[in-house]
């Protein structure tokens, strides 16, 4: 019993902890980010390339928090009326930001000076050489511009071929 005692004396509680040099606390933040990803599979890495795109991605984070709090609490708390009301201003936000992709698409395949390789985003790239090929077509068929064809869920949208 004294041989207890004694141990118990002698432990002075949790080892402090040791002072992370700055590329262990990067990595600690990169593996952390890694499980996150791996934990959940509908998980999107977005790096955002311009000012608006950061912007935009503050905004989405704090709308995507809000939104699942008012699904989870729909009928309970928050009022089915007010939560429809934004289901239909947010689908309203998203065809615009849509529409405004595609303006800029098209703009940019209007303009010649911009060369497609120097456009990193390979999705963008495919849809910008399309339009392009779409409107040397049109242009060589002397038909009006091009028509938009429906865009995939989530994709800007792209010509009809």
């Amino acid at each position: 019993m004294a041989e207890t005692v004694e141990k118990a004396q002698n432990q002075k509680g949790p080892a402090p902890k040791q002072k992370l040099s700055p590329k262990e606390r990067y990595e600690q933040r990169q593996e952390g980010k890694r499980r996150v990803v791996e934990n959940n599979p509908n998980a999107i890495v977005f790096v955002p390339e311009s000012p608006v795109a950061r912007r935009l991605t503050n905004a989405i984070q704090l709308i995507d928090s809000a939104d699942a709090i008012m699904r989870s609490q729909a009928g309970l708390e928050v009022e089915f009326k007010d939560f429809e009301e934004h289901l239909k201003e947010f689908h309203a936000i998203s065809t615009v930001l849509e529409e405004k992709g595609k303006a800029m698409l098209a703009l940019i395949a209007k303009n010649d000076k911009v060369q497609t390789r120097f456009i990193r985003n390979r999705f963008v790239r495919g849809v910008v050489e399309d339009m392009r090929k779409e409107i040397k077509k049109a242009a060589a068929t002397g038909s009006a511009k091009p028509e938009a064809a429906p865009a995939k869920e989530g994709e800007p949208a792209t010509t009809k071929k």
